[in-house]
C-alpha cells in the first residue's frame, strides 16, 4: 500500500514537472516565433507562415499546407534582416571598407581653377594636401606602397621577358625606373636618341613648372617658349611611341594588330577626350581600350618566342671544283 502511494507521488511529481517544462517551452517558443502573412522563396509563395526554428544555415517554418525547411541563402534580403541574419563581410570587403574610411578622413576643400592661377594659393593647397597625406594611417600607406611596388616589379618582369624573347638581353637596366627605356628601345631596334628626347622633355617640363609655380629662374616669356617647345617634342615622343609599338611586335614576330592594340591603350586619354565632345555615349567604352592594351602587353611578354631560322648550309665550291678535275 505504501509502495503504491509512493509510486503515485512520484508520478504526480513527474507530471507536474513535465507540465511546467512544457509551459516554459511554449512561452519561450512563442517569444522567438515570428509570423508572416506570406513568404515568397524563389517562385514558391507560402501563406500563414510561422518560423519555429532559426539555425545558422536554415529555418524551419509552419505554413497553411504543412511544414518546410528553407535555406537562409534562399530567403529575400529583407526577410533575412528581419529574422536577424546579418551578412558577414568577406576579408576583401572589410579591407575595402577600411581603406574607404581612411581615405575619407582626408578632407581637402574644393579649389576653383581660377584660384590655382595664384602661386600663393597653389602653395597653400599643396601644403594642405601634404599635411593630410602625412596624417594617413601607416597601414594604409604601407598597403599603397606595397601594391605599387608589386605592380612595378611585375611590369619590369614583363619588360624583361619581351626583351629576351626579342633576342635582346636587357641587363639590370630593365629593373630601374626611367632607365628601363633603354633596353626596351634596343629590343625594338630603335636609336637611343629617343631616350635622350624623353630626358629633355622631362627636364624641360620640370623647369617650366618650377618657374611658373615655384621659384622663378627664367622670364615668363622664356618659360612660355620652353613650354611650346616641350609640346612639340612631346608630339614627337607620341610618334616614337607608335613606332615602338609596331617595331616591338616585329621584333617578337607578332601580328601588327597587337601593336595597334597597344596604341589604343596608349591614346586612351585623347580618345576619351575626343569622344566626350563628339559622341558622349561611347565614352564608357574607353576602359575597354585599356584592357585590350593590357592583354596585348601580356601577350607580348608571355607568348612563345619565334624560333630562329636555321642557318643556310653553304655549298662547298672547292669540293665541286675538285670533283670536276678528277672527272676530267
Amino acid at each position: 500500500m505504501n509502495k503504491c502511494r509512493n509510486c503515485r507521488g512520484v508520478v504526480s511529481t513527474l507530471i507536474s514537472v513535465g507540465i511546467l517544462l512544457l509551459s516554459f517551452a511554449q512561452r519561450s517558443g512563442a517569444a522567438i516565433e515570428e509570423t508572416f502573412p506570406t513568404l515568397q522563396v524563389g517562385t514558391h509563395v507560402y501563406t500563414n507562415v510561422t518560423v519555429t526554428t532559426k539555425a545558422k544555415n536554415y529555418i524551419f517554418i509552419l505554413h497553411s499546407t504543412g511544414m518546410e525547411n528553407i535555406r537562409v541563402g534562399d530567403l529575400p534580403e529583407e526577410v533575412r534582416t528581419q529574422l536577424g541574419y546579418v551578412p558577414e563581410l568577406t576579408k576583401s570587403q572589410k579591407a575595402s571598407n577600411w581603406a574607404k574610411e581612411k581615405v575619407a578622413d582626408i578632407h581637402v576643400g574644393e579649389v576653383k581653377a581660377a584660384e590655382l592661377k595664384d602661386p600663393k594659393m597653389w602653395k597653400q593647397q599643396s601644403a594642405v594636401v601634404l599635411e593630410k597625406a602625412q596624417a594617413l594611417d601607416s597601414k594604409l600607406c604601407g598597403a599603397i606602397l606595397g601594391g605599387a611596388l608589386l605592380i612595378y616589379i611585375f611590369f619590369s618582369f614583363c619588360c624583361m621577358l619581351i626583351c629576351r624573347k626579342a633576342a635582346s638581353e636587357p641587363g639590370m637596366l630593365i629593373w630601374l625606373p626611367v632607365l628601363q627605356l633603354l633596353p626596351l628601345l634596343r629590343a625594338a631596334r630603335m636609336s637611343p636618341i629617343w631616350f635622350a628626347l624623353h630626358m629633355f622633355v622631362f627636364v624641360s617640363l620640370l623647369s617650366v613648372f618650377v618657374s611658373l609655380f615655384g621659384t622663378p629662374f627664367m622670364p615668363p616669356l622664356l618659360a612660355l617658349g620652353c613650354l611650346l617647345l616641350v609640346c612639340f617634342f612631346s608630339l614627337l615622343l607620341l610618334i616614337g611611341a607608335i613606332i615602338w609599338c609596331f617595331k616591338i611586335c616585329t621584333a617578337r614576330g607578332k601580328n601588327p594588330l597587337v601593336g595597334f592594340c597597344l596604341i589604343l591603350a596608349l591614346f586612351n586619354g585623347p580618345i576619351a577626350a575626343a569622344l566626350s565632345f563628339l559622341a558622349p555615349p561611347f565614352v564608357k567604352l574607353c576602359p575597354i581600350l585599356s584592357v585590350v592594351g593590357l592583354f596585348a602587353f601580356l601577350y607580348l611578354a608571355f607568348s612563345g618566342a619565334v624560333p630562329a631560322p636555321e642557318p643556310a648550309v653553304k655549298e662547298d665550291k672547292r669540293t665541286a671544283h675538285l670533283m670536276t678535275l678528277e672527272t676530267a
